[in-house]
C-alpha cells in the first residue's frame, strides 16, 4: 500500500538530515522505510548532505548523540507534523 507524499515531507527529510539524525532514524520518525528517506535525500540535490562519516567518533558519543536527538525530536513530534502538512510558515 502507497500513501501519498506530504507536501512538505520531503523538506523535512533535509531539514532532519542537516540537523544530523541518521536516515534510519528519519524514516523511523515519519514512518516511512529507509528507502523512501535515501531517494529523497538523492533527488533533492538541493539539500547537500546525504552521508555523513560517523567513524570518526566513539562508539558511546555517537550512541549518546543518538539518543539524545532522538529524545528532541519526540518533544517536536507534533509540531514537526503539523509543519509537514502545510501549518506554519517555518519548521520547529
Amino acid at each position: 500500500m502507497r500513501f501519498q507524499r506530504l507536501p512538505r515531507e520531503a523538506a523535512a527529510v533535509c531539514i532532519l538530515r542537516k540537523q544530523g539524525l541518521s536516515i534510519g532514524s528519519i524514516a523511523k520518525f515519519l514512518g516511512r522505510s529507509k528507502s523512501f528517506v535515501d531517494r529523497i535525500l538523492i533527488r533533492n540535490i538541493g539539500c547537500g548532505i546525504r552521508y555523513f562519516d560517523l567513524r570518526t567518533l566513539k562508539n558511546r558519543k555517537r550512541i549518546l548523540n543518538a539518543r539524545i536527538t532522538w529524545k528532541k525530536l519526540q518533544e517536536l513530534r507534533l509540531q514537526w507534523e503539523a509543519w509537514m502538512l502545510g501549518e506554519g510558515e517555518r519548521p520547529p
